[in-house]
């Protein structure tokens, strides 16, 4: 049983409806209050080594003027550490580009997908009316992160009635994590399903319903393949090939729904269409922080990649390669991804000391407009945002593109 005691008169009638207990309490409790004070009393334990939060919101009011509690929010733990890092960040509806208000945002076990259907959040919060959310006392891992907007109150989303968005990836919550950004939508849950294999001469379209996050295909070795668009994987044939072939295709999409199917397909070689490639460059920031993720994607199947000759750039300053290490690899035929490690202190401080040097070099050409506009140049650089640049040569595609 939990006791509070307040410095004057309270009502607390409607305390059971408005506490919110973080992280998610799935048992029942019971409020009563007499004058100055408050017990709440719950039918099951709490979970062990685990930060609480009670708010008590406008739950608990005085009885004068019926204004809310000033403290209205306690912590305390089940173990012996309170957890103090925390998550926030804003929810927005990219199509009205308006930020949302009295969002759920939860934080979800890495090990379960679509939880936001089917349980309750492990730790939440409610974004205000600038659609900025924060999570506090959060406990150190790795989680998953969607929003929904809750309109039944029951903390789970209902995907043919309320709108929801999620991070891509798990992350990983340390002292603290910011700036997260959730765009929410009407998402679509249908079932995954393969419309049609389109033969298109020396090559094969497979379309699907909707966008392909995985996939796995299993054929004779003479084929190559890959995604040429989000819902369209092609198979493509390494020699000419005259007879059907068995074609046996595993795929997921974006909420894990899985699909498997097979099918024959045939080639036509007397007619030639190709792809021109295609390629995209996606990284977590743009600023020079300690690791840098990066993912990068074609639309042509990837034989091999090679990132030596990858580079940190800002604008058309050259960053010493011996400020940067990296690792990657291919997470299926069209993408790669891998982390940069930046020694960011040693890359501002090059980028520093190279404007002042040239600086002090324009005193000895004051007249030339030339190097005053170079000088100008170097003046005005920022030293935290960089360009990530992968060169020629770096890619070897099925159509021996570079």
């Amino acid at each position: 049983m939990f006791f509070f005691e307040f410095d004057e008169l309270v009502d607390a009638s409607k305390l059971k409806e408005k506490l919110i207990i973080s992280p998610y309490y799935d048992g029942s409790f019971d409020v009563k209050a007499k004058k100055n004070t408050i017990s709440i009393s719950f039918d099951s334990a709490f979970n062990k080594n685990t930060t609480y939060i009670f708010s008590f919101a406008d739950g608990v009011v005085d009885v004068t003027e019926q204004n809310p509690s000033i403290r209205s929010k306690y912590v305390f733990s089940t173990g012996g550490v309170i957890d103090s890092s925390y998550v926030s960040g804003v929810v927005q509806d990219p199509l009205k580009n308006e930020p949302i208000k009295d969002a759920l945002v939860g934080l979800y076990s890495e090990k379960d997908s679509l939880d936001l259907f089917h349980k309750k959040p492990i730790y939440f919060s409610s974004t205000n009316e600038g659609g900025l959310f924060k999570i506090d006392n959060v406990k150190k891992g790795r989680y998953s992160v969607y929003a929904f907007n809750d309109e039944n109150k029951n903390f789970q989303a209902e995907f043919k009635k309320e709108k929801f968005g999620f991070v891509d990836s798990e992350v990983e919550v340390g002292e603290s994590l910011e700036k997260i950004y959730i765009p929410l939508f009407n998402e679509d849950l249908t079932p995954l399903k393969l419309l049609r294999a389109r033969e298109r001469g020396s090559f094969v379209e497979v379309v699907f319903n909707k966008d392909i996050l995985e996939y796995n295909v299993c054929c004779d070795e003479r084929i190559v393949f890959g995604l040429t668009d989000n819902n369209i994987l092609t198979l493509y044939q390494k020699t000419p090939i005259n007879d059907s072939l068995l074609i046996k295709i595993k795929a997921t999409d974006l909420y894990k729904n899985n699909l498997l199917d097979s099918f024959y397909v045939s080639f036509n070689n007397e007619i030639k269409y190709e792809h021109s490639l295609k390629t995209s460059l996606d990284l977590n920031t743009q600023n020079i922080d300690d690791t840098v993720e990066f993912t990068f994607k074609t639309n042509i199947p990837l034989l091999d990649y090679n990132f030596n000759h990858i580079a940190i750039k800002k604008d058309t300053i050259n960053i010493p390669i011996r400020f940067v290490k990296h690792k990657s690899k291919k997470v299926n035929n069209n993408t790669i991804k891998g982390k940069l490690y930046v020694d960011s202190d040693s890359v501002v401080k090059y980028i520093k000391d190279l404007k002042e040097r040239i600086i002090a070099d324009s005193l000895s050409y004051k007249n030339d407009s030339i190097y005053r506009a170079v000088t100008n140049y170097y003046k005005k650089q920022n030293t935290s945002n960089f360009d990530l640049e992968i060169k020629k040569g770096s890619l070897y595609t099925f159509n021996k593109d570079s």
